[in-house]
């Protein structure tokens, strides 16, 4: 089993980058469970989702303590209490810090930009799509194509601007 867990607030599209990585999975036949916890509901509180791919049934329900992957949109989140028990996790990060400052947390590192551009292709700053590019570069179960299908089923509008973004944090990521 793949499991993914992903961190950011309201409003950076967290559950809509777990429910578009759950129907890329499902496109790819794998069997998928994507689930979601809200804090407050408001604009800027804190998200998390949570993504399990298999190549079968999963029974397994619940948080995602130690996943294969962490994508965190938001680094002014407390990422020493999330990153707290993921020795063994692959990390994606929105910041413009430097990896090392994350290096005694987990096994791999990857960092991108995403608040900047995001903004200049959607308009306003938006993270997931840019996020879920530099997962696909990471990550190679899923394609860049698969992905975009997945784009078209689970986005209404800026489809075209998301399928860009997701294209440039495939390229960014570093």
């Amino acid at each position: 089993m793949f499991t993914i867990r992903i961190h950011g607030r309201a409003g950076q599209g967290c559950h809509k980058a777990a429910k578009i990585i759950g129907r890329a999975a499902f496109l790819s036949g794998y069997y998928v469970q994507d689930s979601v916890v809200y804090g407050p509901e408001r604009r800027g509180a804190p998200v998390e989702s949570f993504v399990r791919i298999d190549n079968k049934p999963i029974t397994e329900r619940g948080f995602i303590i130690n996943p294969d992957f962490i994508l965190i949109f938001d680094d002014s989140l407390e990422y020493k209490t999330i990153l707290q028990d993921c020795s063994e996790s692959m990390l994606i990060i929105n910041t413009k810090m430097p990896k090392k400052k994350f290096q005694k947390f987990v096994k791999s590192i990857s960092v991108i930009d995403a608040n900047d551009l995001s903004k200049e292709i959607l308009g306003e700053t938006l993270p997931n799509t840019m996020m879920l590019g530099a997962l696909v570069k990471k990550f190679n179960k899923l394609s860049l194509k698969v992905i975009e299908k997945a784009i078209d089923i689970e986005i209404g509008e800026l489809k075209t601007e998301n399928k860009e973004a997701l294209h440039q944090g495939y390229k960014k990521v570093r």
